[in-house]
């Protein structure tokens, strides 16, 4: 049996890899032209991945950094439903525009979440108004935590 190689893409010194399909980003390619950039909170390079549609992302070669939707991680969830609790009392909403400004920037996804916050939307309803949404996420050491 062969074993599986600990990159989607092995790293090369130029060009452009072979395409690849990316979970979350599409069909692509990694340009090996640029430099990588440095992550330096998980000490790995993260390399220019540039879609079918043109657009790109800074993005790891290991497997195991590989990452899923948001709403599939494991603290997902839990991190919404801590927003529900804190919205229950006088609720300080620069924390969580805050956090979710760190994670989402300027996008639809925060909005999203903001408004299913004020509006105090069980989990369930989220994660449907965010079916067509791209919210996939690459691993990274740590994302902003509520």
């Amino acid at each position: 049996m062969k074993e599986e190689s600990k990159y989607v893409i092995l790293p090369q010194k130029s060009g452009k890899s072979k395409w690849y399909k990316h979970p979350g980003h599409g069909y692509g390619n990694f340009d090996f032209s640029k430099p990588p950039e440095y992550d330096s909170e998980l000490g790995i390079n993260r390399y220019l991945f540039i879609n079918e549609k043109g657009d790109s992302w800074y993005l790891p070669l290991e497997r195991k950094y590989q990452g899923s939707r948001w709403e599939k991680s494991p603290h997902a969830k839990s991190d919404y439903l801590r927003y529900l609790k804190s919205s229950e009392k006088p609720f300080d909403w620069t924390v969580a525009v805050d956090t979710l400004q760190a994670m989402w920037g300027d996008s639809q996804i925060k909005d999203i979440i903001l408004k299913s916050i004020a509006t105090k939307s069980p989990w369930d309803e989220l994660i449907e108004r965010l079916y067509k949404e791209d919210t996939w996420r690459s691993i990274s050491a740590g994302e902003p935590k509520p």
